[in-house]
């Protein structure tokens, strides 16, 4: 079994330079929700969300989740702000 990890951030339409903290709170917002589980890392100093995939019944449907979730989650956060 092959171990796959994704580190990726999240930009929007207008990206700030505080887009660490944004990016934080994302992570945080898609935990909360609990369909997905991302971590994070650190890349070139910039905080980025991490999805790391060692299950071997992870499927494409479940990867596939990731993407609406996180912008799911980015448009609650943005819309507390």
């Amino acid at each position: 079994m092959a171990l796959s990890a994704v580190c990726f951030r999240y930009a929007g339409a207008d990206p700030t330079p505080d887009s660490d903290r944004l990016n934080t709170a994302i992570l945080t917002r898609v935990i909360e929700r609990g369909r997905v589980y991302l971590s994070n890392a650190t890349l070139g100093g910039r905080f980025v969300l991490r999805a790391c995939f060692v299950n071997h019944r992870t499927t494409e449907a479940d990867v596939a989740q990731i993407v609406p979730e996180v912008l799911a989650a980015a448009d609650e956060v943005l819309a507390a702000r």
